[in-house]
């Protein structure tokens, strides 16, 4: 008889980087300015023009090549103090804290969605001057040991980096309860990647056997069709 399958390999330790999160800052569908790479485990992400302090990614001073929407220079009047991001050392919970004046900022975290069971790409409504816990280190090992103890395939582990990801629209939500339907709709978002978590998870992935073609997961990106929930 054929011998057993391998035992699958237990979560690695985790194992905290510099650079803890990358933030990338999009108008539509459009990239804008350089990645933000954070050090601070906290900093805050406005509307302001400061580029020389590590602990502020300035909106204000990226200047977008092409020519900018009106909705675009709309929403980017409105950021301001914009929001606080927030990393836990101890537990490596990420938090954001929405500093809008009067207005909300639209979450969505795979991550928080798994932890609360919604559906994975709920959008979350964070009014002004009330926070959400985004990430959490122990609710992503746990979904990534359960799926090692259950065989899962190398493509299900692989998209768990979609959990490493938290995407943040200023002013105007999507989803099924918007016209919105797409965040690449939204004109002024952020998208902000977890590297301690992903690089965890590639930890995990180098020790798995990867299929014969590559996953087809459009390089980690979410579906767009996302649902929306105000909270």
């Amino acid at each position: 008889p054929p011998p057993p399958p391998p035992a699958p390999p237990n979560c690695i330790e985790f194992e905290p980087v510099k650079h803890w999160c990358t933030v990338t800052y999009y108008e539509n569908a459009t990239q804008v300015g350089q990645r933000y790479e954070a050090t601070q485990s906290t900093f805050t992400i406005d509307g302001y023009t400061d580029p020389a302090n590590d602990s502020r990614f300035c909106l204000g001073v990226l200047t977008n090549e092409g020519t900018r929407d009106p909705a675009v220079n709309h929403i980017r009047n409105h950021i301001g103090a914009g929001m606080c991001v927030t990393l836990d050392a101890a537990s490596q919970c990420v938090y954001i804290e929405c500093r809008l004046s009067r207005l909300a900022i639209y979450v969505q975290s795979q991550c928080f969605n798994t932890q609360h069971r919604f559906e994975p790409h709920m959008v979350v409504k964070v009014p002004s001057g009330a926070n959400i816990e985004a990430f959490s280190l122990a609710t992503f090992t746990s979904c990534l040991q359960y799926n090692l103890n259950h065989n899962c395939n190398y493509e299900t582990i692989f998209n768990m980096n979609r959990m490493c990801s938290i995407r943040v629209s200023f002013v105007k939500g999507w989803g099924l309860d918007y016209k919105r339907r797409k965040v690449t709709e939204c004109p002024c978002w952020v998208d902000i990647r977890l590297n301690g978590a992903l690089r965890m998870l590639d930890q995990v992935l180098q020790r798995i056997a990867p299929p014969l073609t590559d996953p087809n997961s459009n390089s980690g990106e979410p579906p767009e069709e996302l649902m929306a929930v105000d909270g």
